[in-house]
């Protein structure tokens, strides 16, 4: 799984609702880790798939 350009092509927007208290918290490690929300978000869904063993880590 690529972590490079995601455009609207290479890509498909998913609506998830996600509990305030998680978003405040998420807010402020994204802070400190210099991302976004949606890097952030990509990167634990890539971090979980790769540890469910569902992709490969490249």
């Amino acid at each position: 799984m690529s972590t490079n350009m995601n455009t609207k092509a290479t890509s498909k927007a998913v609506l998830v609702l996600v509990p305030r208290p998680v978003v405040e918290v998420m807010d402020r490690c994204v802070k400190r880790l210099d991302l976004d929300r949606s890097k952030f978000i990509r990167a634990a869904i890539r971090e979980k798939l790769q540890r469910d063993g569902a992709v490969s880590e490249n």
